[in-house]
């Protein structure tokens, strides 16, 4: 129901983005799956997953089987960067592209020909992931820049043919190799320049993934980066000295978060004085992951009185207040949300929350006055 939301995404989105676990979150899982399993449910997984193995990739299989000890990823060497500037020089020549034209099923124009760079750009992927998982941390770092470019081509026609939008083609998914290169740009980097060596990637190469970001890095590995605490005290005080867009605040939020956790945002969204919305929106929502429903009546209440009403952002603040009146059995709290939600961003879906709120508590004539007023 309406009144029950998640506090800022759809159940439907978060139940997306906790399938798409990142490799960190995997490995970790992997353990505990092996540590919970007995000799006899271990074989049973195995015999199940050889069933599916296709007769050519049996004999290697086999082989996986036989390694006695922990197999690390192996880096591809000094080759691929060759591999990868033979393929920048055809792609760059428009080898690949024999014509230009309209694409009923894309409902655009795109490039015609040969669309077999594709899987050479994800074999090219898949090569610079292992150079970082094998710690060959500056190889990978070139490879991923040289890969990047390439893909970077196809911004302007005659050069990647296929979809519009070349990224597309691809079986690799951009958002963990685009956190990969993060990391090996940081364990590149001096530890004093690794705030500003992240941040020249971020604004060189921030289009390869949806919503780049700190926590992406640091599970793009299986540990935790070296000196990351001293990292994060460096990032947040560069994010303190730009200028404030929308874009510098994520960060700033999310390293505050990785840093000192609650308090941390808590004393961000205080301290900015109705400025900085988005911090009493993931105050709120690091105070729902912990269950502290009062907290987040506290925090909504505050944010509600600091961020002006015709804010949008703040609809977000008065969701968080409805969310923990419905935990806590609060009507007043849970209907003043779906009325300052409404207030703050007058669209449809916060109409109709309000609307279901106040036919339960027999309100609606008022409400409807109210929101008429706002309209």
């Amino acid at each position: 129901s309406a009144q029950t939301m998640p506090l800022t995404r759809t159940q439907q989105e978060r139940t997306t983005m906790a399938a798409e676990l990142s490799f960190r979150e995997f490995m970790k899982k992997v353990e505990e799956r092996i540590a919970d399993c007995s000799r006899d449910g271990l074989a049973k997984i195995i015999r199940n997953m050889a069933v599916d193995i296709p007769q050519e990739g049996r004999t290697e299989f086999l082989h996986m089987l036989s390694e006695k000890k922990k197999k690390r990823s192996r880096s591809p060497g000094k080759g691929i960067l060759k591999d990868i500037e033979a393929l920048a020089g055809r792609v760059e020549g428009g080898d690949y592209c024999d014509g230009w034209g309209w694409d009923d099923d894309y409902m655009d124009e795109r490039d015609y020909g040969d669309e077999g760079w594709a899987a050479e750009v994800d074999e090219l992927l898949t090569g610079a992931r292992n150079a970082f998982l094998a710690g060959d941390h500056k190889l990978a770092r070139d490879a991923y820049r040289g890969i990047f470019d390439i893909l970077e081509m196809g911004d302007e026609p005659g050069h990647l043919p296929g979809s519009p939008c070349p990224t597309g083609m691809l079986d690799t998914g951009l958002d963990e190799a685009f956190a990969s290169y993060l990391g090996v740009v940081y364990r590149t980097a001096p530890a004093k320049d690794r705030p500003s060596a992240i941040w020249k990637a971020l604004e060189e190469y921030s289009w390869v993934s949806k919503e780049p970001d700190i926590r992406a890095m640091v599970d793009a590995g299986e540990n935790e980066p070296p000196g990351f605490s001293d990292f994060l005290k460096k990032w947040i005080a560069l994010l303190r000295r730009k200028k404030k867009t929308d874009v510098v605040l994520r960060h700033l939020r999310e390293g505050v978060i990785l840093l000192d956790g609650t308090s941390g945002i808590e004393k961000l969204a205080m301290e900015s004085k109705g400025k900085h919305p988005g911090a009493y929106v993931e105050w709120l929502e690091a105070l729902e992951k912990e269950g502290d429903f009062r907290g987040m009546l506290k925090a909504a209440r505050k944010g509600l009185k600091a961020v002006p009403p015709d804010i949008q952002k703040r609809s977000l603040i008065a969701e968080g207040l409805a969310v923990a009146g419905v935990k806590l059995g609060d009507r007043d709290a849970e209907l003043t949300g779906r009325r300052e939600a409404f207030h703050s961003r007058p669209n449809l879906y916060n109409l109709l929350s309000l609307r279901t709120i106040a036919e339960k508590q027999k309100v609606v004539e008022r409400e409807e006055k109210r929101a008429f007023a706002r309209i």
